[in-house]
């Protein structure tokens, strides 16, 4: 892994470790002085923790992807200020910034949970911490200045995180990634909503990279569990991504030389996420609104045909390239009769999972698919361009037999 992605890796990381920490200091009526003091002494233990790992340091000639790099931040820093609003999209306001200003009151916050009507209570509480953490020592006429710096940090760490760790492989394919992700309409879109899908896409993609990463030093595992675990602790989705992934990356997370380091990694995020949901939070509404007619929509043909469409629609609309990359692995699959690779297998599995919920949800089938569909896509392309990078470079993306796929290495 490059250096300078390790710094990305750690804020990506801090925010889980301070959304965790201020959670568990509400639970514990911890002041907040001494939540911040915590905070700051984790985030430099990890941050010590990291230098350890083996690194790769940037060329000497690197001219050309630092051009690139800069010419990136332009575009998408220029784009933001005409994309950007003040509060962000409806679901900014009356859902994540809404529960990181109940997070902000110690002696109240728990009335978060009895707004169920419409500001979903059950989303898990990565962002909204953060936020309020962030929120707490300022009033309340800069807070939105705050959230916008926190969300175009986020927006900005993406691209250049799949710059970094792709350039090496080819300065084209990383160049063509790079600047289709930044220059669609899509991503400065729901970049500048100020919601949880870019922070979720950035764990989610982060797991990736440090996974593949794993062939140098096994520790990076527990980046890996850490990425996961900030994932679940995003939004819902965020834990089928992270169990998806588990399942065909358990015989190296679950080894029994790498069990701890994925418990290191894992284990705050999924103790907070179970204190979260079985404590406080009340059911998800996919869940709980089902009334025993979910095997009829299963065998209901039309609904298949409704969410394919809508599918169709909205990857030829946003996501047309990473789609086409896509096929074309599998077909190379299908030619050299070869397993997929376990990466393509994982977001495929994961498109699949997303498919089979609108089959069964109990909500109105069209508005459902309309409100969220683009969305809930976006979450998976900043990984997908990755892995397709990597794939086509003839990058590891891991070597390791097992799971679900016996491919031994991509094709050079």
């Amino acid at each position: 892994m490059q250096k300078s992605s390790i710094y990305i890796l750690c804020f990506a990381a801090g925010i889980g470790i301070v959304s965790v920490l201020y959670f568990l200091s509400l639970i514990l009526h911890i002041p907040y002085i001494a939540c911040v003091l915590l905070s700051l002494t984790a985030l430099t233990l990890f941050c010590r923790w990291t230098n350890k790992l083996n690194t790769e340091e940037s060329p000497a000639n690197s001219f050309l992807p630092l051009l690139i790099l800069l010419t990136g931040v332009i575009i998408i820093t220029n784009e933001t200020y005409y994309q950007a609003t003040k509060y962000g999209a409806w679901d900014a306001w009356a859902i994540w910034d809404l529960h990181a200003h109940y997070l902000t009151d110690a002696d109240n916050w728990k009335n978060m949970f009895l707004n169920k009507e419409h500001a979903h209570p059950d989303y898990p509480l990565a962002l909204p911490a953060t936020l309020a953490f962030l929120y707490d020592p300022f009033p309340g006429a800069v807070h939105y200045l705050i959230s916008f710096a926190l969300h175009y940090s986020i927006m900005l760490c993406v691209p250049v995180l799949l710059l970094l760790q792709t350039y090496k492989r080819s300065i084209l394919l990383a160049g063509i990634a790079f600047f289709y992700l930044l220059t669609r309409d899509i991503y400065l879109i729901q970049g500048t909503y100020y919601l949880a899908d870019t922070l979720l896409a950035l764990f989610f993609m982060s797991a990736f990279i440090a996974v593949d990463s794993c062939e140098s030093d096994n520790r990076y595992i527990v980046l890996c569990a850490a990425m996961l675990g900030c994932s679940a602790w995003t939004k819902n989705e965020g834990i089928v991504l992270s169990i998806v992934f588990m399942v065909f990356y358990w015989r190296m997370l679950f080894a029994r030389k790498n069990l701890k380091y994925t418990f290191i990694g894992l284990s705050p995020f999924l103790l907070v996420l179970l204190i979260f949901k079985g404590f406080y939070a009340p059911g998800n509404d996919l869940v709980t609104s089902q009334h025993g007619d979910a095997l009829n929509k299963i065998m209901n043909g039309a609904r298949y045909k409704t969410v394919w469409l809508a599918f169709k629609k909205s990857v030829s609309n946003y996501y047309y390239l990473p789609a086409c990359g896509v096929a074309l692995t599998v077909l190379i699959s299908i030619v050299r009769r070869k397993a997929l690779p376990k990466a393509i297998s994982v977001i495929l599995a994961c498109c699949f999972i997303y498919l089979l919920v609108y089959i069964v949800t109990p909500l109105d089938l069209e508005w459902h698919l309309k409100t969220s569909i683009d969305r809930v896509l976006y979450q998976l392309i900043p990984a997908t361009l990755y892995i397709l990078v990597m794939y086509f470079t003839g990058g590891s993306l891991i070597r390791f037999r097992g799971g679900f796929s016996s491919i031994r290495s991509f094709p050079r």
